[in-house]
């Protein structure tokens, strides 16, 4: 839900895996797409040298910057009020070091509490789980090898891709 909320990203999971030849990615990708609920700009066969590497790991750089921007605004807002509502209730409350100066209370606490949700934006935006399968794409390429990737939109669809490119290749990975 939350997910929802943060990101613009209509493709926020992937699934990979790694082929020795162009053929064996290309019959893999065939047998991806002919699975219902793929599009062709979901499926990239990367190959060794590829020019276009970055574009075909996150093809969607608008609605990535789109996350970014939504996931530092939503989430500096909510530390903003939350501290704002944490400083006033400690004043209200007459907690001695909170009562005693209460504007620079009030704005301390607030402060912090916005730049921790500024930081859990950026948290949000940094997509960790998406590492390892760039990783493995990165290596497999640098090593002359072809590597399918599929960008996925709900759990179930990324079950169903792994699936099919299990049944292709012994190395596959895939996204949380």
């Amino acid at each position: 839900m939350l997910k929802k909320w943060l990101s613009e990203e209509q493709t926020t999971s992937m699934v990979g895996a790694v082929f020795d030849s162009a053929e064996d990615a290309r019959s893999a990708a065939d047998a991806v797409r002919s699975a219902n609920g793929f599009e062709a700009s979901d499926i990239n066969v990367i190959r060794p040298g590829d020019p276009r590497f970055g574009r075909k790991l996150e093809p969607k750089s608008r609605e990535i910057a789109g996350t970014l921007k939504r996931a530092h605004l939503v989430l500096g807002l909510v530390g903003l009020v939350a501290g704002l509502v944490l400083s006033l209730l400690l004043v209200g409350l007459g907690v001695q070091p909170f009562e005693a100066s209460p504007l620079f209370s009030v704005a301390v606490i607030t402060g912090f509490a916005a730049v921790a949700g500024l930081l859990a934006g950026g948290m949000f935006s940094l997509r960790p789980d998406h590492d390892p399968v760039i990783e493995r794409a990165r290596r497999s390429t640098g090593e002359g090898r072809w590597f399918l990737l599929v960008h996925t939109r709900r759990p179930e669809q990324r079950e169903r891709a792994r699936s099919v490119l299990s049944d292709y290749s012994d190395d596959t990975i895939q996204t949380i």
